[in-house]
């Protein structure tokens, strides 16, 4: 989720008190777009001794990687990949067809060639630059699926931002990126996924300062724009506001001054991402029954839409662990001893940073201000 999205034709649960709108009610869309990671770090800066804490924390949270993070990059492509045909055919704005055509054909393509060469040239290295693309579109995903929290909850509590909001808000999020970018290529000289070492950049201090400056700048602007809403009775969709700033402060820049945080952000992250596909999968369902074409979990228990969700949720935890750990493991498997001069860990690496960019573009598309999609499904009923 990293964009703004169109008016919706219907409410999704709505508050008959104040008439507002929400994904599945006020305290779960709060708890779930990110004030739950607010509490569990908060949590984490009273751990005494965070380096004692940190192996069972990681064993924890790699259980809970199976059941959340995995699956969550599974979603995307059940999504996207869904009637596949009918959105690169000509039904489809010729943009948005392009943007499937690109992200869903021609960029695995790509990627796939470039492991090819990769293996055939035989140099480790040429994973590591692929390392850092990764690293670098993380922080871009991070805050834009932030930007895009806020303007799903702008659109259900008919909070709207004008063209010049969503700008600053846009250019703000770019710029607590930035930041956290620069810092991390500062204070890291290298870092290493399953062997395969990520040079760094070696960034200029004005160029710290100068990313810090702009950051800082920005924020001001953003708080100034918050205020001067509130101050002329518009009002702010509150718990879009809590998941923006936490996907970029919290998620962004916090994460580069404590260990643990590294640990248990993605979690969040993902856990912020399937609340919004699980409304929308909900709503995908619903009209399925009512059109007679409910999944088979959902025919099975008599049309219920939520049977057709723990069907999508089933499917896509077994389709994380394929892509994580079980073709990793079955390559590496295969091919221990041939593949000279890599790591042991190098197909788990390939198949890591392929699900991980590839996620990137996929949801750079599915969720676009003006795919009709996300309007008719992710607000429906």
């Amino acid at each position: 989720m990293n964009t703004a999205v169109a008016t919706p034709p219907h409410a999704t649960v709505t508050d008959k008190a104040t008439d507002e709108r929400h994904l599945f009610g006020p305290v779960i869309d709060f708890m779930g777009l990110g004030g739950l990671s607010v509490l569990v770090l908060i949590a984490l800066c009273l751990v005494g001794n965070p380096e004692a804490f940190q192996p069972k924390l990681a064993v924890f949270f790699l259980v809970v990687a199976d059941i959340v993070n995995h699956p969550h990059f599974a979603h995307s492509y059940q999504i996207f990949y869904r009637d596949f045909r009918r959105k690169i055919g000509p039904a489809t704005a010729m943009t948005l067809r392009w943007r499937y055509w690109v992200a869903g054909i021609i960029a695995p393509i790509a990627i796939v060639a470039f492991y090819a060469i990769t293996l055939s040239i035989g140099d480790v290295t040429w994973i590591g630059y692929l390392l850092n693309v990764m690293f670098f579109l993380v922080g871009w995903h991070y805050v834009k699926q932030g930007y895009g929290m806020l303007s799903v909850d702008s659109v259900l509590k008919k909070k709207f931002f004008s063209e010049s909001e969503k700008k600053l808000l846009l250019h703000n999020a770019y710029a607590g990126w930035a930041f956290s970018y620069v810092y991390a290529n500062r204070v890291l000289s290298e870092r290493t996924m399953f062997g395969i070492s990520d040079y760094t950049f070696d960034i200029p201090e004005p160029v710290f300062w100068i990313t810090l400056v702009i950051m800082v700048g920005f924020g001001v602007m953003t708080a100034r724009m918050f205020g001067q809403r509130v101050r002329a009775g518009k009002g702010l969709p509150h718990t879009g506001v809590m998941a923006y700033l936490t996907s970029i402060y919290l998620w962004q820049i916090a994460i580069r001054f404590n260990p643990l945080f590294v640990i248990v952000i993605p979690a969040f992250h993902s856990l912020q991402y399937m609340m919004v596909v699980s409304r929308f999968q909900i709503n995908v369902e619903t009209e399925n029954v009512s059109n007679g074409r409910g999944a088979l979990l959902t025919r099975l228990c008599r049309n219920a839409p939520v049977a057709g969700l723990i069907q999508f949720y089933v499917i896509g935890a077994c389709l994380g662990f394929l892509a994580f750990w079980a073709l990793p493991g079955l390559v590496t498997g295969l091919t221990e001893g041939e593949a000279s001069g890599f790591p042991v860990g190098w197909a788990f690496a390939m198949f890591w940073i392929f699900v991980n960019v590839h996620h990137y573009l996929l949801d750079n598309v599915m969720w676009r201000k003006g795919n009709p999609d996300v309007a008719k499904h992710l607000f429906a009923h």
